[in-house]
């Protein structure tokens, strides 16, 4: 029995060992410390004709990953991405294939327990040429010589500044994802994107690899000359003309005239480090940022638990060709998103790069997801099918799970061989990182960089992690973190078009309101809300200058006054605020206050207080206040000056109010300089003073007041605190409530000193 007894006990113990392991692994995993190995559908996914939804390629190439092994080790993804092609959802307006993509989410949460799906929605329709979708071709993408952006390998780009375009776009966004609420806690993530290989970036047409922007269209030129050119030059009355407002080079880029129709061409040699070159550079970055906000808030708008994920391609690369302008956005896009998934690096020689792009993602957001790929070339294929190195994809697989990437995507196409060599990495890091629990080391401390003016050269943007990022041996246990920021780039562009929500609270805190002449002074701005990181301080005020930084430090000035200062506050993507306090200079007064004190007498208060020196001064003001911050003056005590002994002073408050009530002391010298003694708190508990009769009542209360001269307003209220009468013109205290339904009020009367008192009566 005592051999059972035992084993039974173990067996609670190990059950309840397993039970907590589950509920961490359950609450881990709803975190943005999960980790994926996800199966990307790349270019194709959805398929309306299919019977389960999914283009017959694809499921067949899914399903070659699904049970696959290595060795006894499970190598199955834990995610399959569906590419949902807009042309595939919506054939024709409106006309949306719900039940397929239900279809098609379902074929892919059944594929494996604990299987999820992530969905990418593609800002482009296929059929080039043949998709009639878009009637008016001022939706459509151009470039600077007019040509339509609809061609490329059978693609349609709508322009991204056009409403009309993307107003379809988010619908279509929508209606989809609002067929799936069955499988909302099965989706990983969405995500959007403009390009044939899915990234999001700005329209653009390549042709035998030469490359043009694709924002000539009237939208956007409309949309520069109305929106981005008047938020970038306020005030600016003119754009064009023999004496321009703001430089000709830089109005000009889109418009040579206000005729939007006249096409121009794009920077010189499309180098961006040039005055038309920035503002190009600004204007598809604002474009880009705008297009995701509004994304990102119809996916919210179906359901706020779905993650949106900001989708770019080569994170931190030089800015020499108009594929990488959008990395300008990258710390606003991460302030809004729930997370960043890159596809930097092309081949075996700069994997670095998708480390470099995990660090500079959790160095700027620790919390939000960071996500990279890797492709058959990125692991060593130099043919297709001709076999990538397992040990490679073992070994960086393994490396970016320890620098704190939540989600590596398998993309584009591996081949029978190359999903075999494959197995060796999803299965040992599937086991190492996602089965088990795993804490990423601790980073060192980020280092911050500017990206801005970084951007518009042609130089690698994270230098500073160059240093020492790529040593593995010490960086894969504690990792080169970088803290990005936009200092400077957006200047003017979201000042009254806040991007982000912005709700941040700010407070100045002024701990040494009353000063003497140069003495030492410190003012700190405190922040909070999720906006605070990234926030800029600039200070002014007398003597005062300074920029960055939450707390000013500074002597006083010399002279006695009360001075303002004010701190202005700058946050990429918000509007500027600013808030202010001030200062009271004053040298040391000519009276030291030994004791201030007060007590009750029967419906008094006296005031007793003693000084032990008085040179040159006059007199004191007594003042009074209910909540110790509006002050009412009582009255006035004349000094003694009598120098060198103890001068003993009273005052009697003849009318406080019932409670609490404050004093204070304004000590006041010949030459009307001033100072404040402490503030005391004397309680009065005595009867209001007045009487109410009859009460029980029924048309008329009279009140019995002795200071009934000094009442100002008489208000009656009932329970609910709703004011039922008010007589501001009191001349008799006779009150007519013959209109008023039974019930019980309260009868409030304030003294024209603006204190108060109330009784209770009931009317039958």
């Amino acid at each position: 029995m005592a051999e059972m007894k035992v084993g039974y006990i173990e067996n609670i113990v190990r059950c309840k060992r397993l039970c907590l392991l589950f509920f961490f692994l359950v609450c881990f995993n709803f975190t943005y410390g999960q980790r994926e190995i996800v199966l990307n559908t790349t270019g194709y996914g959805l398929d309306k004709n299919a019977e389960n939804g999914i283009n017959p390629q694809q499921w067949s190439y899914i399903k070659k990953f699904i049970g696959l092994k290595y060795g006894d080790k499970d190598a199955t993804p834990t995610c399959i991405r569906l590419h949902v092609q807009w042309e595939q959802y919506e054939s024709s307006l409106g006309v949306y294939s719900g039940e397929k993509l239900k279809a098609a989410v379902k074929a892919i949460t059944e594929l494996a327990p604990n299987m999820k799906v992530a969905l990418h929605f593609p800002y482009q329709r296929g059929g080039g040429l043949n998709d009639s979708y878009f009637s008016d071709p001022e939706e459509l993408a151009k470039t600077y010589n007019g040509t339509i952006l609809q061609n490329q390998i059978t693609y349609t780009y709508p322009s991204m500044y056009s409403e009309s375009a993307k107003a379809r776009y988010y619908n279509f966004v929508k209606h989809a994802l609002s067929q799936l609420t069955t499988y909302y806690p099965k989706i990983l993530y969405v995500a959007m994107g403009n390009s044939t290989s899915e990234e999001y970036i700005s329209p653009i047409y390549e042709d035998n690899g030469y490359t043009e922007w694709g924002f000539y269209d009237k939208s956007s030129r409309r949309s520069w000359l109305d929106q981005y050119f008047k938020m970038r030059f306020p005030g600016a009355t003119s754009f064009v003309g023999k004496e321009p407002v703001i430089p000709q080079a830089v109005a000009q880029p889109l418009i040579d005239s206000n005729d939007v129709d006249k096409p121009v061409y794009p920077p010189n040699g499309g180098y961006w480090n040039t005055t038309e070159g920035k503002e190009l550079h600004r204007f598809a970055g604002w474009g880009l940022l705008m297009q995701f906000k509004q994304f990102y808030e119809a996916v919210k708008s179906v359901n706020s638990g779905i993650n949106v994920i900001y989708f770019i391609s080569d994170f931190g690369s030089q800015q020499g060709n108009i594929r990488f302008l959008h990395n300008s956005t990258i710390p606003l896009a991460m302030d809004l998103a729930d997370g960043v998934y890159t596809s930097d690096g092309n081949n075996i020689y700069d994997l670095w790069r998708k480390i470099a792009g995990v660090d500079a993602a959790k160095g700027t957001q620790p919390n939000k997801v960071a996500g990279i790929e890797f492709d058959p070339v990125d692991l060593g294929q130099v043919t297709p099918g001709g076999g990538i190195d397992q040990n490679l994809a073992d070994e960086w697989f393994d490396r970016a799970f320890k620098h704190g990437a939540n989600y590596i995507h398998i993309a584009m196409h591996f081949h029978d061989n190359e999903i075999q060599q494959l197995a060796k990495a999803i299965a040992n890091n599937r086991e190492k990182y996602i089965t088990n629990a795993f804490t990423p080391p601790t980073p060192v401390a980020p280092i911050e960089q500017n990206l801005y003016p970084k951007v518009f050269g042609s130089e690698y943007l994270f230098p500073d992690w160059s240093k020492s990022g790529q040593n593995w041996s010490i960086t894969d246990n504690k990792p080169t973190f970088i803290k990005m920021t936009d200092d400077g780039y957006w200047e003017n562009l979201w000042e009254n078009n806040d991007y982000l929500p912005c709700d941040f609270s700010l407070n100045l805190q002024n701990q040494q309101p009353l000063v003497r002449p140069s003495q030492g002074v410190t003012l700190n701005v405190n922040c909070t809300g999720a906006e605070c990181d990234r926030m800029i301080v600039s200070w002014s005020g007398q003597s005062v200058n300074q920029d960055g930084g939450n707390s000013l430090n500074f002597n006083a000035p010399s002279q006695d006054g009360v001075y303002n200062y004010v701190a202005t506050i700058k946050r990429s993507g918000c509007t500027t605020r600013t808030i202010s306090t001030s200062i009271n200079v004053q040298a040391p007064l000519p009276v030291k206050l030994a004791d201030f004190s007060g007590k009750t007498s029967e419906r008094s208060v006296i005031l007793n207080w003693e000084t032990t020196e008085e040179i040159n001064s006059d007199r004191f003001e007594i003042e009074r206040s209910g909540d110790a911050k509006t002050w009412t003056k009582l009255g006035v005590v004349a000094t003694n000056s009598f120098a060198g002994v103890s001068n003993y002073y009273h005052f009697e408050d003849t009318r406080p109010s019932a409670g609490q009530n404050f004093y204070r002391l304004k000590m006041v010298d010949l030459d009307q300089t001033y100072g404040y003694s402490r503030t005391i708190n004397v309680k009065v508990g005595f009867d209001s003073g007045f009487t109410l009769y009859p009460n029980p009542v029924r048309e008329r209360i009279f009140v019995s007041d002795e200071n009934w001269p000094n009442i100002d307003k008489v208000e009656l209220y009932n329970l609910n605190g709703n004011r039922v009468f008010l007589n501001d013109q009191v001349v008799d205290p006779e009150i007519d409530i013959s209109q008023l339904k039974s019930d019980s009020y309260i009868l409030n009367l304030i003294y024209k000193d603006g204190n108060s008192t109330s009784k209770k009566f009931v009317k039958e």
